[in-house]
Order: structure tokens, then sequence, then C-alpha cells
């Protein structure tokens, strides 16, 4: 018999006689397997982090659509701004946009027929601060014999840049001689500062 196996069989004796040494072995080997548990739990865990970041990455991914579809989104975001320059007023100042809509607004008034008219210009208000897109209202009130506040509503709202016609209130009034209507309208214009 060699050396080792001489003292594995005093090892198995004293395991057998000793009931403190029998303890101890089992409260190591409990706490290996603890220890085993532990170091798999915590891979296991590391594990579940790689595969919730892969899954994220996927997802993320995922959503990426064609270069068809990023070509048709550039187009019509092309095509919006193509027409949002069409409808904004453009000038080099904030003064120069509301003299320009103030002048077009009256040589409409003036043209459709509209007696005493009266425009009063309300300070720009911004629509988009990130675009630099401001909103301009001007206030007309005028008299009218028959339909001529219709021409002036027709000539405002086919013009461009655009005009728009948010309020508009009418009635008739007897005033010194005649029948005359009266009318008030907001006229409203969107221009982009510094857009010259």
């Amino acid at each position: 018999m060699s050396e080792l196996d001489l003292q594995l069989g005093n090892l198995k004796s004293e395991f057998e006689r000793n009931e403190r040494f029998r303890f101890g072995c089992y409260v190591i080997a409990l706490l290996g397997v603890i220890w085993i548990v532990l170091l798999i739990s915590d891979v296991n865990a590391e594990l579940r982090r790689d595969y919730r970041t892969l899954l994220s990455s996927y997802d993320e991914l995922a959503e990426i659509e064609s270069t068809d579809v990023w070509i048709a989104r550039k187009e019509s975001q092309l095509a919006r701004e193509e027409e949002l320059s069409r409808l904004v007023w453009k000038s080099s100042s904030e003064s120069i946009t509301i003299a320009a809509v103030q002048a077009m607004v009256r040589t409409f008034a003036s043209e459709s027929g509209l007696l005493d008219y009266n425009l009063t210009v309300g300070t720009p208000q911004i629509v988009d601060e990130e675009a630099q897109i401001y909103r301009i209202r001007i206030r007309v009130r005028a008299r009218f014999f028959n339909d001529d506040f219709l021409k002036f509503v027709g000539r405002v709202e086919d013009f461009s840049p655009s005009l728009n016609i948010e309020n508009l209130e009418a009635h008739t009034r007897r005033l010194h001689g005649p029948n005359r209507a009266v009318f008030n309208a907001d006229v409203v214009a969107y221009y982009k500062k510094g857009g010259a």
C-alpha cells in the first residue's frame, strides 16, 4: 500500500468515528456548493444583461428602414419645404415684411372697392422657434357696398405668398345716406425671419 492509500484510509476511519470532523466536512462541502451556485448565478446575471443589450441593439436595428423608405421621406420633406417656402413671406427684416404685407392688404382693399378702410397691425408672434417662422396679424375694418368685401376676401385668399383670413364679421348698418355694410377681418401672414 502506498502512503496516499494509508492516509485516505485514516481519513475515512476518522470521518466515521469523529462527529465534529464529519460535521466540518459537511459544512465545507455545503460552502463549496453555495459558492458554485453563487458563481453560476453571477454568470447567469451577466449573460442576461448581455442578452438584453443585444436584444435592444437588435430592436434598434430592426427599426431602421430600408434605403427606399429614407429616400421617400427625404423627397416628402423637400416637397413640404418647397410648399412652405411658397406660402411663407421672406424678407431681410421684420419691418420690411410687415410693410410689404400691409401694402398688399391696402392694395387689395382699394382695388376691391372698400370704403374708409383702416388697418391695424399686431405684434408679430413666433409660430415655430426652430424654423424662425412668425405670424403677422392685420385687422381690417371697412365699409362696403354689395359684394365688395367678397372681392377683397377672394384676392387675399388667392394671393401667394400666403395671406389668410382667420376671422371675418360683416353686418349692415344704416349710416348717413344709403344703407352700407361694415366688416372686420383678421388677415394673417407668416414670414421667415431673415429669410431673404
